[in-house]
């Protein structure tokens, strides 16, 4: 309710006006709930009429909101789990997740709908792509779980989506992925302009997704696994991210893929697709082989990657047991390295060119560094597999088991196949590595804190993995059909993507909030609609303090009261319609 002063005929008069839902017409209408009169009139019997009737109307507005507040309270009681739960779309009392209105920021900052429905244009499918691909995206991070799960309660995930049907699901993933590459060169365009990203560094590590099957396929096969599933069929995949952990680009390779040769692949459409003058790789050991250093030269990248030194040879090891050339310095908060030393690295590959083989040496520069918490770490994992030794050493009828499960270090297997002991020797060996650790790089002109700062930054690649399969699902996946999976898959990036660019939103702010909490807030905050009489309804928030404002601030949402017009919840979401 508010005070109205209205003229009539060059007299000013004084109503009090309230908002009421028009069933009928399906809209807010105002009335007149009392008239004071002519306004002149009014001050002359009292001058201060207008000051004491908005003390007035605070209070009578106070009343009313507790007593509205007192009625949804007890209406909240009276309704059904499934209702609150979204299971019922035409239900009188709608609960709705607020989550999505906080990607759905991130989306149309980044105009996905409009890419999509472009991209549409060129297909004869009749299906909102756009609305789709949006609420598989929002249901990946508000509701992690199969499709046919986030469908069935689409209505509590997304407002409106009750016409959304499940093979509309189905379909978009097929488009999606027919359309990946034109999709993610736009969403790097978009990224770079909205963001101010310049490719300079590039991230790279691969992992594998697992499925409930031992069906191998083209794409799904057995392979090494990083989940240690090794009798599920699964799928490689490399992913590439900045510097601030936002995917660049992703791949998918099949199952039994070796990692070695994931790399070049996708660096070289990285280069070409998006004009990269100046890029280097950050790589784990894994990646590290002759044939990929070369390649990357050829390419004119530059290069940072984790070098196994155990396998360096006794040159590496000398430099190591000189204390000459040791160059100490103070642990950190990015880094506990105590000490370093520089060299340089070299070793052979043969390339093959016009069907001639050539032998070519790569030169790269090595640092060599020792950290205390590694130290402890490498001797902790050594002393954990020596029990695992010690087992079959005392146990012979134990070998065969043992040796399955990593206990093959420091075990000296005997001449006659069934006994064996453990190995001092490979223990000593073995304990003189205890911390060390070598970094490769190709840039003579960066310094060994640089070359330290930016080996460092692997960590964001680890975490986003952990971010995908643990706090987003992506596994084990749903699907069989091939382009399924991949579609599937696209989703998770564009749902990781998504929460990196929320991350950047929350630093500029001075906020920085863990994944964890990020997504505990997204998904708890809710928003019940209340039927308080044929006339009234209102909006009913829950649980959206705390990060979750902070969160909306971020990304420039208003500030939700706890009872709400739909006028003033659409308000606080920007939107047009809930």
């Amino acid at each position: 309710m508010n005070i109205v002063k209205q003229k009539i005929r060059g007299k000013t008069y004084v109503y009090i006006r309230e908002s009421f839902w028009a069933p009928v017409r399906k809209k807010y209408s105002s009335r007149n709930v009392k008239s004071y009169g002519n306004l002149e009139n009014l001050l002359k019997q009292n001058p201060h009429f207008l000051e004491d009737l908005e003390k007035e109307m605070a209070a009578l507005r106070s009343d009313r909101l507790a007593s509205k507040e007192r009625k949804v309270a007890e209406l909240a009681k009276c309704v059904k789990m499934d209702v609150l739960r979204g299971s019922n779309a035409q239900a009188d009392n709608r609960c709705t997740m607020l989550g999505a209105y906080v990607i759905k920021r991130l989306w149309d900052k980044l105009g996905l709908s409009r890419k999509l429905r472009d991209l549409q244009k060129t297909t004869n499918l009749s299906v909102d792509i756009p609305k789709a691909a949006f609420f598989m995206t929002a249901a990946r991070c508000l509701m992690p779980d199969s499709k046919l799960a986030q469908w069935k309660k689409r209505c509590q995930i997304l407002s409106g989506a009750q016409e959304l049907k499940l093979q509309d699901l189905y379909r978009s993933l097929d488009f999606l992925q027919d359309h990946k590459e034109a999709l993610l060169a736009y969403l790097n365009r978009k990224v770079s302009q909205a963001y101010q990203r310049e490719i300079t560094v590039a991230l790279y590590d691969v992992t594998t997704y697992f499925f409930e099957s031992q069906d191998a396929d083209t794409l799904r096969n057995f392979g090494f696994s990083k989940d240690n599933k090794v009798n599920q069929v699964q799928v490689v995949m490399g992913l590439l991210i900045d510097q601030n952990g936002v995917p660049i680009d992703y791949e998918l390779f099949p199952g039994n893929q070796n990692e070695f040769e994931t790399m070049l692949p996708i660096l070289k459409k990285l280069k070409s697709r998006y004009r990269v003058k100046k890029l280097i790789v950050v790589a784990d050991r894994g990646l590290n082989s002759a044939s990929n250093l070369y390649e990357l030269k050829e390419e004119q990248m530059d290069y940072v990657i984790a070098h196994r030194l155990r396998n360096a040879g006794c040159r590496i090891k000398k430099l190591i047991e000189d204390d000459a050339g040791w160059i100490h310095r103070r642990s950190d908060s990015l880094s506990d390295i105590a000490k370093f030393k520089l060299t340089d690295e070299a070793r052979k590959v043969v390339i093959e060119e016009n069907g001639e083989k050539r032998t070519v040496e790569i030169r790269s520069h090595l640092l060599i560094n020792y950290s205390a918490k590694r130290a402890r770490k490498d001797r902790h994992d050594r002393e954990r597999l020596i029990a695992k030794a010690q087992r079959p050493a005392d146990h012979p009828a134990l070998l065969r088991s043992e040796l399955k499960r990593g206990g093959r270090s420091f075990l000296n297997i005997r001449a006659d196949g069934v006994s064996a002991e453990v190995d001092q020797a490979k223990i000593e060996s073995a304990e003189f590595w205890d911390g060390y650790y070598g970094i490769v790089y190709s840039d003579s002109t960066m310094t060994p804190e640089q070359v330290l700062s930016t080996h460092h930054s692997l960590w964001k690649i680890e975490e986003s993995f952990r971010i995908a399969k643990s706090l987003l699902n992506a596994r084990p996946c749903f699907h069989w059909k091939e382009k399924r999976i991949r579609g599937h898959l696209l989703i998770c990036y564009l749902a990781l993507t998504l929460h990196r660019l929320l991350e950047l939103e929350l630093a500029k702010c001075g906020q920085e909030l863990t994944s964890e909490r990020i997504f505990e807030a997204i998904q708890g905050a809710m928003v019940t609609e209340i039927q308080l009489s044929p006339d009234e309804v209102v909006y009913a928030k829950s649980q959206t303090e705390g990060d979750f404002a902070t969160i909306c601030r971020a990304v420039g949402l208003g500030e939700i009261p706890r009872i709400s017009k739909e006028t003033e919840l659409k308000a606080a979401l920007k939107v047009k319609t809930l």
